[in-house]
């Protein structure tokens, strides 16, 4: 009985973890992916990027994850505490403060 609860428990494990794979097919979460997690973590908590760590990272490529999220300008700001000057990610920036200061203006 022991080991069929057991089996069962591997079953079920299994069975999740197909799951899993299936939902997650073809969205592989790799470097940028985190790199960009890091950044969105430093912003969002005021710490600034590490630049040794910001200086390993490839810009283009987390620049393009961050637009496919929609947080580029977050992610600006991060790369901007760290005294890193990247045009994309500097046009993101100045795009949204453009949008606030437009929101707050026609408030």
């Amino acid at each position: 009985s022991a080991q069929n609860t057991c089996c069962a428990d591997v079953q079920s494990l299994e069975k999740n973890c197909r799951k899993e794979e299936e939902m997650t097919a073809g969205k592989e979460y790799g470097r940028n992916e985190k790199d960009l997690v890091y950044l969105l973590k430093c912003a969002l908590n005021g710490i600034p990027a590490d630049v040794q760590r910001v200086s390993g990272m490839d810009l283009d490529a987390v620049y393009e994850a961050a637009k496919n999220h929609m947080v580029s300008a977050a992610a600006a700001f991060a790369l901007e505490s760290a005294g890193i000057k990247n045009p994309q990610f500097s046009t993101a920036m100045a795009s949204s403060i453009r949008k606030a200061i437009a929101y707050d203006y026609e408030r």
